[in-house]
C-alpha cells in the first residue's frame, strides 16, 4: 500500500514535470489549474492514507472459529460461552437489537433467547436448554462465530461472521436497512463504499456519551450502562474516594465496538457509596470521558433476630404488665397461658421499638401462668424469651374463725384463756367483774403473734371472785373476731 501511494505522488509530480516554466507563466488561469490539480493529488494521498489507518485499527487475527455451543446456559451466567451465544443471537437485529456482548446473561440476553425461541417454536423460557441448544448449532452451521485476537490488545471475543456478499445482496438490504455490519467484522473497501461508510476524512471527533445509569445495584455488584453515538469501547473506572483518580481507581474494560455498554461491578462492599467515570474509545482511537457519577449499595440482608433482655413482670390479682428491652427496635406481643401451650396472646403492637411493656388482663388470682415474649424486627427476623409468674391472691376481707375458748389453770390469782382461729391472728382477752365485758373500758392482755393457737395468761386476780372476759383475734388484714361474752367466765379459788 505504502508503495502505492508513492507512485501516485510521483506521477503526480512527473505530471506536473511536463508543463514548460514558460508555460506556466503565460496566464493565471493556467496557474490556478495546476493548483487545483495539486491539491486534487494531496486530497487523494490523505484519503488512502486514512484508509491505511482504518484497516490497521480494525485488524484482527482470527485464532478459532466455534463449531458449536455445548454448554446449557440460563440467566446470571458470564463467560467466553455466553458472549458467543450473544454474538450469535446479534447476527439477527430482530432477535437482539441491542448487540451487547458482555460476556453475562442478563435480562436482555434473556429477553433475546426469549425472542429466538419464539422464532423457532420452542416454548419461550428464556434459558438456553437442550432443544435450544440444538437449535442455536444449527443456526451457527450456517452463521459462524469467530473468536477473534485483537492485534492491538490480545483481547479475545466473538464476532458473527456475515458474508460480505450478503451485505450488499438486495433481499439483505431490504430487511435490514439501513445493513447492520458486524461490529468487529472487517469489509474491504469496495463493501463498505457500497453500503456508504467508507472513510474519505479522518475521524477526530470522540464519541458522545449519553444516558449513563447504574442498574441491579446490589449488596456487593453493580451494573453501570450508557450509550454512544458511534461503535467505541467500554470502561468504568471506580472506587470509594471523590474526586476518582483515573490513574489509580479500579477500572473494568470491554474493547468490543458497540453502541450500548454495559459493565458490571463485582466485589464491592456493602451500604457503600462508589465513584465512577465512564470512558469510551472509538475505532479511530477518538476518547470520551464522562464526569464523575456515584451509587451506593444495599445493606447486607438482615438475618438476626432482636435479642430480648431485662424483662421484668408485674402481677396483680386480675392482670400483670410485661416489660422487657430489644437491642434493635422490633414490635411487640406476649403469648401466655396455664401451661406452656400459650394459648392466649396480647393485640400485636407494630411500631418498632427497643422498650417494650404489654399488660395481661383477665387472669385468675393466685395462679401460676406461663409467657413467652415474641418482638420481630424490620426484616422479620423473631426473637424470643419466656417466664412465669403468679398472680395475687384477692383481698382478705374475712375476720378469723374463734373456737374452743375455755379457762384453764384457775387457782386464787391466776388463770389462763385458750381459743383456735382457723387462720392465724393476734390475741387479746378482756376481762374483768362486771357483765357484760365493755371492751372500752375493762382490762385486756394481748398479743400480736400470728397463730391459730392461743393462750393469754391473766394474773393478779382475787381469790374467790368470779371474772368475765371475751376474746378477740384479728387476721393480718385487721380483720377482726370477737366471742360471746354469755358463758365466758370463771371463780378463783380461796
Amino acid at each position: 500500500m505504502k508503495k502505492v501511494l508513492l507512485s501516485v505522488v510521483l506521477a503526480g509530480f512527473l505530471g506536473l514535470s511536463i508543463f514548460p516554466f514558460g508555460v506556466l507563466a503565460q496566464t493565471s488561469q493556467n496557474t490556478q489549474a495546476l493548483l487545483d490539480q495539486i491539491q486534487a493529488l494531496l486530497k487523494r494521498v490523505q484519503d488512502l492514507q486514512n484508509q491505511i489507518n482504518q484497516l490497521q485499527v480494525q485488524k484482527l487475527e482470527a485464532a478459532t472459529q466455534v463449531s458449536n455451543l455445548v454448554k446449557s446456559l440460563k440467566q446470571g451466567d458470564s463467560g467466553e460461552n455466553v458472549k458467543t451465544l450473544q454474538a450469535l443471537l446479534a447476527a439477527d437485529s430482530d432477535i437482539y437489537p441491542e448487540g451487547l456482548m458482555s460476556g453475562y446473561y442478563g435480562r436482555l440476553t434473556a429477553a433475546a433467547v426469549k425472542r429466538f425461541q419464539t422464532k423457532h417454536s420452542i416454548e419461550a423460557v428464556g434459558v438456553v436448554g437442550p432443544k435450544t441448544l440444538k437449535k442455536l448449532n444449527e443456526v451457527l452451521q450456517k452463521n459462524p462465530v469467530a473468536i477473534e485476537v485483537s492485534s492491538s490488545t490480545g483481547e479475545r471475543r466473538p464476532c458473527a461472521i456475515v458474508p460480505p456478499g450478503h451485505l450488499i445482496a438486495p433481499g439483505w438490504l431490504k430487511k435490514n436497512a439501513p445493513p447492520v455490519v458486524p461490529p468487529c467484522q472487517v469489509l474491504p473497501p469496495g463493501i463498505l463504499t457500497k453500503l456508504g461508510q467508507a472513510t474519505t476524512t479522518p475521524d477526530t471527533t470522540a464519541p458522545v456519551i449519553s444516558g449513563i445509569a447504574t442498574q441491579n445495584v446490589t449488596v456487593n455488584t453493580a451494573t453501570v450502562a450508557w450509550a454512544t453515538n458511534e461503535l467505541a469501547t467500554s470502561k468504568v473506572y471506580y472506587g470509594t474516594s471523590t474526586p476518582l483518580s483515573l490513574g489509580t481507581a479500579s477500572m473494568v474494560t470491554d474493547n468490543t465496538l458497540i453502541t450500548s455498554h454495559a459493565i458490571g461491578l463485582s466485589g464491592l462492599a456493602a451500604t457503600t457509596t462508589y465513584y465512577y467515570v465512564v470512558e469510551s474509545k472509538d475505532a479511530a482511537g477518538n476518547t470520551a470521558t464522562s464526569t464523575e457519577r456515584s451509587f451506593t449499595t444495599t445493606a447486607q440482608a438482615d438475618v438476626t433476630a432482636p435479642s430480648i433482655t431485662s424483662y421484668s413482670v408485674v402481677p396483680a390479682t386480675s392482670s400483670a404488665i410485661i416489660s422487657w428491652v430489644t437491642n434493635e427496635t422490633a414490635d411487640s406481643q406476649v403469648f401466655y397461658d396455664t401451661s406452656t401451650s400459650y394459648g392466649l396472646a396480647t393485640p400485636l403492637e407494630t411500631p418498632l421499638l427497643t422498650s417494650h411493656s404489654q399488660t395481661l388482663t383477665g387472669l385468675t388470682a393466685s395462679t401460676t401462668y406461663y409467657f413467652q415474649i415474641r418482638s420481630r424486627d424490620a426484616a422479620l427476623n423473631l426473637g424470643t424469651a419466656t417466664g412465669q409468674f403468679t398472680t395475687l391472691a384477692l383481698p382478705d376481707t374475712t375476720a378469723p374463725v374463734i373456737s374452743a375458748v375455755t379457762a384453764t389453770g384457775v387457782n386464787s390469782s391466776s388463770a389462763t384463756i385458750v381459743w383456735t382461729t382457723d387462720e392465724p391472728s393476734t390475741s387479746k382477752v378482756f376481762y374483768g367483774t362486771v357483765f357484760p365485758i365493755d371492751t372500752a373500758t375493762a382490762a385486756f392482755v394481748s398479743s400480736a403473734a400470728l397463730v391459730t393457737s392461743h393462750s393469754i395468761p391473766l394474773t393478779g386476780l382475787n381469790a374467790s371472785t368470779t371474772y368475765y372476759y371475751t376474746v378477740q383475734s384479728a387476721d393480718a388484714n385487721a380483720n377482726t373476731a370477737t366471742s360471746a361474752t354469755s358463758s365466758q367466765q370463771f371463780t378463783t379459788g380461796l
